[in-house]
């Protein structure tokens, strides 16, 4: 019953320290390169040898008593060796320089000079430890596990716990920072430690001084002197006006005499100055191609920090009624805590909510509709693919022509790569006539450019559609109309890249190219991932399960970002219900495996769920919220049950195998699965990916 418990409290606890270290190393190293799939990734190569050391100590309980009482102030050290690590080897000012200034070599491949050794360095140095003592400690709970006849009690526990976990982690994002809810986890962890004192064999002095370094340690991190130095740098001389954790991103306002600047994870967003012309921006130049009596209702899709509601205002005043719809709350308290900003919003309504949702849920019609800047490294990317947007997709597109009044105008900006604009109209285009307004629309590109990061030259086009009307020709010095161009794929919601998807994995492709050690670290890994794979049917089939579970759990996060208008909150409740009826499969793991062809059906559920996700999503919208949340964990039940089954299914199969080596091969499946998810996603699209997860658990039965 103690290492029950224990699985219970340490599960749900490192579940939410994961969260909150993933959130602050996108802030921390991965900014003008998305990282992401590597993030969790090199995680969970942590927790694999973790895993592999748990080969070297034969008593559980000594593994059990030794990481309990340390756990909590590691956690705590580490995150904070993790944010210092990083401070000290990413260089922001640099950083910032790539934004603006040309250099004499490649700026993609001397930006992730800049950032792959800090990636390394806060993993070796800072967060790792973490997770290798994690690995530790449950394999040795696994094994005793299985020695103890239960096993799938100990698994299902996990499970439970962890999405337990992911459930509350997805809820405290809006309400804590990712250094807090460390904390938060840490000190449940240090409660977990006291109330199994007895059951662990820890002493009043050992657990005094972990209670003792804990405390004193969490209120280092959270002191305000470290807070404001070591998250809240002064970046180019600018100073921290105001900085706040949103779920989705860090934003930090700077400022300096007449400038202001809005940076997101450290990248810059928007930048105000004062006194300058709104003559040129495209939101002016766009509605002032609408009569004076087609103004009256506007929304603006992708609000962020108000700049184009404040020049409706200036342009218009109490004439045009406007909607702002914003994904990120933190852009909303940012807009009213800092003074510039305050009035940007002043008479809008204000819905925070992601803007494909708002259009598929709300009743309302309206004159004209913006989708505004909208970052091309969304909210969505940052969970889980780079440039995923689900606003310029045909769907999209749809839902919004389907929300503008006769004669209305529907106006889409969308910045873009200079050296791709070929291709990108291509798929521009082809993505207009699929979603029927190819003879509606007129598309401009802004002749301005700017240097922005490892991009290279990014711009602006807007695509200006017309409703019931034929498209008026725009005349202004700083558009230049374009011709269509076809033979491109349109954009769908199955496949919702509209930039050239290319970019990221060729970069890293490049990269390699320049590296030779990595080179040569990477297919020296492979081969002998490779010879592991074709020597060891136990140790292939653990290896894709892991790569088919994780396949599995990213489709299914990605199917759920437009189902309740947060995709945070969607993707954690998606991954929460998810690992919840994973526990009930591996309950009954004993049971199912009677069951002639349960690994077929596993098959079967997998692939029913990846295609009909998408319509259930669709058939969910028009219903309450409460009922999307039922609909989808119960849908989830469908993946979640067997898949939970098959892992302790195969540890009991091949029980003359140790635990520690079979756990370490799952994990490697684990952390390959999001970069393989990115690539099929980015090349093929969702079925694709669909059907991969389905191809690795058929590889796992077979």
């Amino acid at each position: 019953m103690g290492y029950r418990r224990l699985i219970l409290v340490s599960a749900f606890a490192l579940m939410l320290f994961q969260i909150a270290l993933l959130r602050e190393l996108r802030y921390q190293v991965s900014a003008y390169y998305t990282l992401a799939p590597f993030l969790f990734s090199a995680v969970v190569v942590f927790i694999g040898l973790g895993s592999l050391l748990s080969r070297l100590v034969r008593r559980t309980d000594l593994i059990a008593k030794a990481t309990i009482g340390v756990l909590p102030s590691l956690m705590l050290a580490a995150y904070g060796a993790t944010i210092l690590i990083a401070r000290m080897t990413v260089d922001r000012t640099q950083e910032m320089a790539y934004a603006f200034q040309a250099t004499d070599v490649d700026p993609r491949l001397e930006h992730l000079d800049a950032i792959t050794l800090p990636f390394l360095y806060v993993a070796l140095g800072g967060y790792g430890i973490v997770f290798i003592t994690q690995g530790l400690l449950f394999a040795a709970l696994f094994r005793e596990g299985r020695k103890s006849g239960h096993l799938e009690g100990f698994y299902a526990l996990d499970l439970l716990a962890s999405g337990l976990g992911a459930l509350a982690g997805g809820v405290i994002a809006f309400h804590l920072s990712p250094l807090q809810t460390a904390v938060a986890a840490a000190a449940g962890l240090l409660a977990a430690a006291v109330l199994f004192r007895r059951t662990l064999g820890l002493g009043p002095k050992s657990l005094g001084a972990s209670a003792l370094l804990t405390v004193i340690l969490a209120g280092g991190l959270l002191g305000p002197d470290l807070a404001h130095a070591e998250e809240a740098p002064e970046i180019r001389g600018m100073k921290a006006l105001y900085s706040t954790w949103s779920p989705y991103r860090r934003i930090d306002v700077l400022v300096d005499k007449d400038v202001l600047a809005v940076l997101t994870d450290s990248l810059l967003f928007h930048v105000y100055r004062k006194g300058e012309s709104d003559a040129w921006n495209p939101i002016s130049i766009g509605l002032g191609q609408l009569p004076p009596d087609r103004r009256g209702e506007v929304l603006v899709i992708g609000a962020g920090t108000g700049s184009d509601l404040r020049i409706l205002r200036r342009m218009y005043g109490d004439a045009v009624h406007v909607t702002a719809v914003e994904l990120d709350p933190g852009f909303i308290e940012t807009t009213r805590a800092v003074p510039w900003l305050r009035d940007s919003m002043e008479g809008a309504d204000v819905v925070v909510q992601e803007g494909r949702n708002f259009l598929e849920t709300t009743d309302r019609d309206f004159d004209a509709i913006i989708f505004a800047y909208i970052d091309p490294q969304s909210a969505i990317s940052r969970i889980g693919v780079p440039d995923a947007n689900f606003l310029y997709t045909v769907e999209g597109l749809k839902a919004a022509w389907a929300k503008v009044r006769p004669g209305g105008l529907l106006m889409v900006t969308r910045v873009f790569l200079v050296n791709q604009q070929e291709d990108f109209l291509r798929r521009l285009f082809a993505t207009l006539d699929a979603a029927g307004l190819g003879d509606a629309s007129k598309v401009y590109r802004l002749r301005r450019s700017l240097r922005y990061g490892y991009y290279g030259e990014i711009s602006v086009l807007q695509v200006y559609a017309w409703k019931d009307q034929p498209p008026h020709e725009v005349n202004n010095v700083e558009l230049t109309p374009l011709s269509p161009v076809f033979g491109g794929r349109p954009t769908t919601d199955a496949f919702p890249f509209s930039l050239e998807t290319g970019v990221w994995f060729g970069i890293l492709v490049d990269y390699v190219k320049e590296k030779p050690a990595f080179l040569w670290g990477a297919a020296l890994s492979l081969l002998l991932l490779a010879v592991r794979l074709l020597t060891s049917r136990a140790h292939s089939v653990f290896f894709f399960l892991g790569l088919g579970s994780f396949l599995v759990e990213s489709v299914v996060i990605f199917q759920s970002f437009l189902l309740l208008g947060s995709p945070a909150l969607s993707a954690a409740l998606a991954v929460g219900f998810l690992l919840l009826w994973n526990a009930v499969g591996s309950w009954g793991a004993a049971r199912f495996a009677r069951w002639k062809h349960f690994g077929w059906l596993c098959l079967a559920a997998i692939l029913l769920h990846g295609f009909t996700a998408p319509l259930l999503s669709h058939l969910l919208l028009s219903h309450p919220p409460v009922w999307r949340v039922v609909g989808l964990g119960l849908h989830l039940a469908l993946p979640g049950i067997p898949i939970g089954a098959l892992f302790p299914q195969a540890l009991m199969k091949y029980r003359e195998r140790p635990v520690a080596g079979l756990f370490a091969i799952d994990l490697v499946g684990c952390a390959l699965a999001p970069v393989v998810f990115w690539m099929a996603m980015s090349v093929w699209g969702l079925p694709f990916a669909v059907v991969l997860g389905a191809l690795a658990y058929l590889m796992a039965i077979l």
